[in-house]
């Protein structure tokens, strides 16, 4: 489930975006032979396409232009094997936090923004959660 959100503030335009399940990293390339050629692909480009057309519905406006600042949370479920854990206790485990930004960031790329390049500033949090969830605010 994906929840989209805009509003305007003092200081510019406010687009959230909420994407309900557990944050999903980005995969590294695969290689494929065919013949004399080697490519590359990515495992999950019709995952990130899918969730990237629905996000796109949903939002209804043009790729924004203008310089962005993004945050980005990554709300990771509580592992039940894990006694002592409370919600928002800070998450150092795997998935690293980069992995995670670049997922959201090649998906949104040309759906919310024409160009990550436009992004000048990106603040990261990854914390634990009962409702895994990653949130998405973009000021612009």
């Amino acid at each position: 489930m994906i929840n989209v959100n805009k509003k305007s503030s003092g200081g510019g335009k406010v687009l959230n975006i909420t994407i309900e399940g557990d944050p999903t990293p980005q995969s590294r390339p695969r290689f494929r032979r065919i013949g004399k050629f080697v490519s590359t692909y990515d495992t999950l480009s019709k995952k990130k396409k899918e969730l990237g057309e629905v996000i796109k519905s949903q939002i209804k406006m043009k790729p924004i232009e203008s310089p962005i600042t993004m945050m980005l949370t990554f709300h990771m479920p509580i592992p039940k094997s894990i006694k002592g854990i409370e919600e928002n206790d800070v998450h150092v485990k795997r998935p690293d936090i980069d992995n995670l930004a670049k997922y959201v960031l090649d998906m949104l790329n040309g759906i919310a923004y024409k160009d990550d390049n436009q992004i000048f500033e990106l603040n990261l949090l990854k914390t634990y959660s009962k409702r895994p969830r990653t949130e998405i605010i973009i000021i612009y």
